[in-house]
């Protein structure tokens, strides 16, 4: 980590000498220093360089950039302290927001519906998407942005596009009932519609497909798969045995997680075992062989 520009802190009163002398520019800073930072907004001065080998980043202040070292390290400082769940982050917001999973608190509330959500970011896509005039410039270059976002994720992340094929091809899958465009869906589930729908509702918490606020969870998260890498990841992924329903606060609590040793030893994990078998003999080499999707249908993008 190197900053090429140490200030040192200085304690001073908030006076008209540390106005911003930038034309246009209302912005009157506490200290020398600070005034100093602010100016690299406008000068685009970046002093101080991430030193991991291939990044090459630099960043204006060196708390940003400390922050940006734990990508590279995976420092997560920001650990959760509630009783047995563990979970630890890099930032310190996001340890903010995983806490109103156990504390159920949503502070940020739809001033139309009055829909609460944990993060103003959810509030905001909220009310664009079910508030905002579908007509107005503001929703089209929402949705503009948001699509290119998306086309620009699925160009240059294979992880990202196989998980939301995956995803999508599910949803279709349970959405058409089992219809049309879902053949390759029903290979990759491994059971018909109606079986799928059964297995699922067939739970102890009473919960049933399109129940609101339920999710369709993949116990083995899907992100611990290489789906773009063949076949035989997209059926363990995909398949019936690896699907539950879960309540969506819990969903979100759970993330990503994912213990290869726990999950081996459980029902869903020793069925997969099983099937496997056959999925190696079919495919022995587990070669690519498309994404886990409908295999004659396109991924919408667009999500509207």
């Amino acid at each position: 980590m190197q900053c090429s520009s140490k200030i040192k802190k200085h304690k001073c009163p908030r006076t008209n000498k540390h106005k911003c002398p930038h034309p246009g520019c209302e912005r009157v800073c506490a200290a020398p220093n600070h005034l100093v930072i602010h100016m690299r907004s406008h000068t685009g001065e970046k002093p101080c360089k991430c030193t991991f080998e291939g990044c090459g980043k630099a960043f204006s202040q060196s708390g940003v950039l400390t922050t940006h070292m734990r990508t590279h390290t995976g420092e997560k400082p920001f650990k959760c302290t509630f009783e047995g769940c563990g979970r630890s982050f890099s930032y310190a917001n996001n340890l903010t927001t995983h806490m109103r999973t156990h504390t159920n608190e949503k502070p940020y509330v739809c001033e139309t519906c009055k829909k609460a959500f944990t993060q103003p970011s959810n509030l905001a896509v909220h009310v664009m998407t079910n508030h905002t005039n579908k007509d107005s410039r503001e929703y089209k270059d929402f949705r503009e942005k948001h699509n290119a976002y998306k086309r620009n994720k699925y160009a240059t992340d294979d992880e990202f596009k196989a998980a939301n094929k995956s995803r999508d091809a599910l949803r279709r899958f349970l959405n058409t009932i089992g219809g049309t465009k879902s053949g390759h869906t029903l290979e990759l589930v491994g059971c018909t519609w109606a079986e799928l729908v059964a297995h699922l509702n067939n739970n102890p918490y009473g919960y049933f497909v399109g129940q609101n606020g339920v999710h369709i969870d993949h116990i083995r998260a899907i992100i611990s798969f290489i789906l773009f890498n063949g076949p035989i990841a997209q059926r363990e992924c995909m398949n019936w045995n690896n699907l539950q329903l879960m309540w969506g606060k819990d969903n979100i609590a759970k993330g990503s997680e994912y213990n290869a040793e726990k999950y081996a030893a459980s029902d869903a994990g020793k069925a997969i075992a099983k099937l496997r078998v056959g999925w190696e003999k079919e495919f022995p080499t587990n070669e690519v062989e498309g994404e886990a999707s409908d295999s004659d249908s396109d991924s919408d993008i667009d999500d509207e």
